[in-house]
């Protein structure tokens, strides 16, 4: 269950072709933010579809990938 602040953020560095990361933010136990990285490797492609298919999944909540890169 997503509560208010809660957060999955995907990126990736394009320098890094393979090299991609989701960021997971949610509230701990004692209220506190927690964020968590993920890195995947997997192409930016496939990172582009995970992302839209987690959209669908936990709507707003979901973030655009972003291209740090840039």
């Amino acid at each position: 269950m997503f509560l208010l602040g809660d957060y999955i953020k995907p990126y990736t560095l394009t320098t890094f072709a393979n090299v991609n990361h989701f960021v997971v933010g949610y509230a701990g136990a004692d209220g506190k933010p927690i964020a968590l990285r993920f890195r995947v490797d997997i192409t930016v492609k496939e990172m582009a579809f995970h992302a839209t298919w987690l959209t669908q999944s936990v709507g707003e909540r979901m973030q655009e990938l972003l291209d740090l890169d840039l």
